[in-house]
């Protein structure tokens, strides 16, 4: 069973209201819709926004539900050169907000976990041929995760020192990697960017293209459920 997580409703909402034989539960104030989209036993939440909320509702999900593995979807900032509404599939995510250096620590990292958390591999490697094979267009690389709505580069200077690809800012991302880190559970992060970090018109540019970019993602976790067949280790 696969795990779809969003952070906003928007993210969630057209898969939803696309899932068939639908389940509705609900644990700690968030509702979890299970059934099937595009053939694939599913199960979509909506976690809010942030670290913390990601954390929770990642938790929430594999221990209530079968999980094989779990998606993470949605919008997120992107770094030029990418674009707007550019696919995003990372294979990396850190922490931009972490900072324990002083103790011998990695930048990003928190003690005790890994400094940058690795997108499993073979999955990785099956959404990027199935995106191949439905001729889209795709960034890879590394997302950094905030408790920060990002809007100035300086803001993710060192974050940028870390990772040489850094392609996106996310709030989400890097909490739902943990969780899924420490539960043995693969993932990997897909997202579209809504809008480019430093830009002049990055608010209004956000708000015009977020409902856009939601569904676009959202047609691309579609097309990429359909190509892809049960996961397993």
């Amino acid at each position: 069973m696969i795990g779809l997580i969003g952070a906003m409703e928007i993210e969630v909402k057209y898969f939803i209201d696309s899932l068939t034989a639908k389940k509705k539960f609900r644990y700690l104030k968030r509702d979890f819709y299970q059934g099937v989209l595009e053939g694939q036993e599913v199960v979509v939440v909506r976690a809010g926004v942030g670290k913390v909320n990601a954390a929770v509702t990642t938790s929430l999900l594999v221990e209530n539900f079968d999980i094989d593995y779990v998606i993470n979807t949605g919008i997120a900032g992107g770094i030029s050169p990418a674009k707007t509404e550019t696919l995003v599939i990372s294979d990396k995510v850190f922490y931009s907000d972490a900072d324990v250096t002083c103790l011998g620590y990695q930048f990003g990292q928190i003690p005790g976990e890994d400094a940058i958390f690795k997108i499993d591999t073979e999955l990785h490697n099956l959404v990027v041929k199935a995106v191949e094979e439905l001729k889209i267009e795709y960034k890879t690389g590394t997302i950094a995760t905030a408790d920060s709505f990002i809007t100035d580069l300086i803001q993710i200077e060192k974050a940028k020192e870390i990772a040489n690809d850094l392609i996106a800012c996310d709030m989400e991302g890097g909490a739902i990697a943990q969780v899924c880190r420490q539960c043995d559970k693969p993932f990997v992060i897909i997202r579209t960017i809504s809008d480019i970090i430093g830009s002049d018109e990055q608010a209004i540019c956000y708000e015009k293209l977020e409902l856009i970019a939601a569904k676009t993602i959202t047609k691309i976790i579609k097309q990429i459920l359909k190509k892809i067949s049960k996961f397993s280790r």
